[in-house]
């Protein structure tokens, strides 16, 4: 797409942020549903955030990690009480101390590699479900919404309004045509790198369901606007605290 067609624009005296973004079907997809799914999964995983760590849906999440660093630990304890035994013994009489002294041993491998390795696995689950040619079920009714939204419209011009007490935004979902949030009715964290700025839902603290995926994400990417136009974005989010 032509960047020339997307603008920022930041009214200092209403302390109002308006961005306007024209996307096709696969930009919106690329830019609004995987690369914020998979920066969310990568947030939840590796940020040191105490707030996100207590987000209901993480707890099960740690519990089950502290369960199976557990196991791995009692497993790798008896290993070496059976190691103990096995040599405390007359060697040609059994070897069956360490026999299960290794299986424990290499099971203790295992589950301490996985415990230790789980993060990493999670985010990469997340992209191999994203980027996979079949479209995983808790994703079509927001590819079903998209290709329907892009099916009257090749190109859908997106306009976000931000002001430090809530923002809005259009979308191509049938039934959703616009979505308006308050700051604090969302847990919301805006994370900012290089390229990219995202506001990142992690948790709905009304409950309320929209049938998409992330429709109160944000995401903006520096290749859809100009140096001034991002410079601006920047600038604006800093002042009304967002960054």
């Amino acid at each position: 797409m032509d960047i020339r067609q997307n603008s920022i624009r930041y009214d200092k005296e209403k302390q109002e942020l308006h961005i306007v973004t024209c996307y096709n079907k696969l930009q919106y997809k690329t830019l609004w549903v995987q690369d914020q799914y998979i920066r969310y999964a990568r947030y939840l995983m590796y940020a040191k955030d105490p707030e996100v760590k207590q987000l209901p849906a993480l707890q099960g999440y740690r519990i089950y990690l502290r369960v199976l660093r557990g196991v791995s630990a009692l497993l790798a304890l008896l290993c070496l009480l059976q190691g103990i035994r096995f040599w405390r013994s007359d060697a040609s009489h059994s070897l069956l101390p360490l026999v299960l002294a290794v299986g424990m041993l290499l099971l203790a491998c295992v589950l301490g590699y996985y415990a230790i390795c789980t993060r990493a696995m999670v985010v990469r689950s997340s992209i191999q479900m994203m980027h996979r040619t079949k479209v995983p079920k808790p994703l079509r009714p927001t590819w079903e919404g998209i290709d329907q939204g892009f099916a009257a419209q090749p190109v859908f011009r997106q306009e976000v309004t931000i002001t430090p007490e809530s923002y809005a935004l259009n979308t191509p979902y049938p039934g959703l045509p616009s979505f308006q949030c308050r700051r604090g009715e969302y847990f919301i964290r805006v994370v900012q790198d290089e390229e990219n700025v995202y506001f990142l839902q992690f948790k709905d603290r009304k409950g309320a369901k929209t049938g998409y995926m992330s429709p109160a994400g944000l995401h903006f990417a520096r290749t859809s606007y100009t140096d001034a136009d991002w410079a601006t974005l920047l600038s604006a989010l800093g002042e009304m605290n967002y960054l």
